[in-house]
């Protein structure tokens, strides 16, 4: 139970989310770990990588990186990477749209998917969303 145990920071986040691109100064403004992304989506009926990019996403590429960081070097860096591998495997077992996108969100996440200020490098993560808004409609 532990490893799924939410701290009020999380709780916050998923009930009042931060629009996208907060970040907060000095904590996490989504949630860092995939297993409690998981317990969550299981609660809710929807698909745990769909949720945990949702959260992730906007993040990873700005996280830990200073002004005085290489800004062309985007991988996210760990936390947010740690459940990475895992993430892009549960959206090809998926398949459909979801697995379209594992390979886009892969890319992402090391760093290889230009990073803009505009959030048009999120669109594999926003095809997702709209995937999973169709499937539940």
């Amino acid at each position: 139970m532990a490893s799924v145990a939410w701290s009020t920071a999380q709780w916050r986040v998923i009930a009042d989310p931060h629009p996208a691109g907060y970040r907060g100064a000095y904590w996490f403004t989504c949630i860092p770990d995939y297993a409690k992304a998981v317990a969550l989506a299981e609660l809710l009926g929807i698909h745990a990588p769909v949720l945990y990019l949702r959260h992730i996403a906007v993040e990873g590429p700005l996280y830990n990186v200073s002004r005085d960081t290489d800004t062309s070097n985007r991988s996210w860096k760990k936390p947010l990477s740690t459940h990475m591998p895992q993430v892009i495997a549960d959206l090809r077992a998926l398949g459909w749209t979801y697995a379209a996108q594992a390979d886009a969100v892969e890319a992402m996440s090391l760093g290889r998917t230009p990073y803009d200020t505009e959030g048009t490098w999120l669109s594999p993560v926003n095809k997702l969303l709209e995937a999973e808004k169709q499937r539940l409609n």
